[in-house]
Formats: C-alpha cells, structure tokens, sequence
C-alpha cells in the first residue's frame, strides 16, 4: 500500500524512480565557508623597463670626463717645477741664474774682468787615469831579444840584467827576453823562476814598467816580453 502511494505521488510530481535528492545546503553553511577560506587576489608582476645601453656608455664618458677636467684644473693650480741639473752630458757645471760670476771667479763686482781669459787660466782637464792593459797597448813589438839557452842560472840572471840595461841607453821601449820551456833540462827547469825573479827586481828599481809571458801562461811559454820605462814613459805616468 505504502509503495503504491509512493508510486502516485512521483508520478505527480515528475520525481524518476532513479533521480537522486539532492542534499539541501544552508545558506548559514555557505556564508561559513565563503568567510573560512578568503579568495586571494593575485600579485601583479613590477614591469622592468628596458636598459638604454648607449645612455649608460654617455653618461660613463662624461663622468670621465668630468673628472680629467678636475684634475687639470688642479695640476694649473699647482704647477710641478724640476730641479735644474748640476752639470751638462759632458759633465760641465752649470750655472744658476742667480749666481754672481764675479764672487765665483774671485773678482769685485765693479772691476772689468775678461771672463774668457779667467776660464781660459781655470780650465782643467780631468783625464781619467789610463789602465796598465791600455797603457800596454801604446807599446811597440819587442825590439831586441835575447837567447838565454845554454846559461846557467846564475850566468842567466847576469845577462838579463846587462841586457836590460843596455836596451834602456839604446831607447828601446819592448824588449824580449827567451827562457825556453825547460823541455831539455837535466831535471827541474830553473831558467823562468829565476829571470823572472830578476824582473821582479828590475821592476822595483824603476828600469821596468811592466812584463808578462808571451803566451800568457807561464808553464806554455817559452820567452817574456818586457816593457821598459823611458823618458817618454815617464811623461805618461
């Protein structure tokens, strides 16, 4: 019976066997939940404006140049004086323009000097002072020799110094005088320690300037080369 009611009043009020009721929802109910969970507007994004190269690069060249501007107005103000050099590239004293010539040359200032005659009276020429190997140099090859195979050392001693001596009153300037090497000696050669111990004294005396071995080295030479000291050695020492 219950069922053939339900049946009537469906049909009545067009509700199907298979549509589902709807569950009723509040108004209460949806105020709630419209006010629990807020709707959050969204964040507008900052619009980045464009970069202006060539603006940048102009105002980097006049901040540039704003500053070398700065800095020459300041090196006007300030100008760099350098000190005057003492002497010239010949080594010349050079004069300031306050210097008194005549406190300099020694003379009052109201006398009349000829200042091309003091300097002329005051010049001094400062050589620099030649070495032995430059002095060496000036000398002429030997001039006259002397054999001294055969003597004894002793007799060898004797002849170097009758041979020296003779080679300055004949003005000769280079002398040579020969050992040998020794190769043919009975035992130790004796010949080179011994005139050169000879030289060595002439040498104190004044009579040599200077001597050395022909090759340089003792043991492979077998003659000295002598330099003499004549009158016009002297005048260049």
């Amino acid at each position: 019976m219950l069922s053939a009611i339900l049946k009537f009043f469906r049909r009545i009020f067009g509700i199907g066997a298979e549509t589902p009721v709807q569950p009723e929802i509040s108004v209460q109910s949806e105020k709630t939940v419209s006010q629990a969970t807020p709707v959050l507007s969204p964040i507008p994004k900052p619009v980045e404006k464009p970069v202006d190269i060539a603006e940048n690069t102009r105002k980097t060249q006049q901040e540039k140049h704003a500053r070398r501007a700065v800095k020459r107005k300041q090196s006007d103000k300030k100008p760099v004086k350098k000190p005057l050099p003492l002497s010239n590239k010949s080594g010349v004293r050079l004069l300031p323009k306050n210097d008194d010539l005549a406190a300099l040359f020694g003379v009052s200032s109201g006398e009349s000097v000829n200042f091309q005659e003091i300097l002329r009276q005051k010049e001094e020429i400062i050589e620099k002072p030649m070495t032995m190997q430059e002095r060496l140099k000036k000398f002429p090859p030997p001039m006259e020799e002397i054999d001294l195979h055969g003597y004894t050392g002793v007799q060898a001693v004797i002849k170097t110094d009758e041979f020296v001596r003779k080679s300055l009153r004949d003005a000769l300037r280079t002398v040579r005088i020969i050992v040998g090497k020794g190769l043919h000696s009975e035992g130790k050669a004796v010949l080179r320690d011994v005139v050169e111990e000879k030289l060595v004294s002439l040498k104190r005396e004044g009579l040599i300037l200077s001597f050395k071995w022909e090759k340089t080295n003792k043991l492979k030479s077998g003659a000295i080369i002598v330099y003499l000291i004549s009158d016009n050695t002297k005048e260049e020492i």
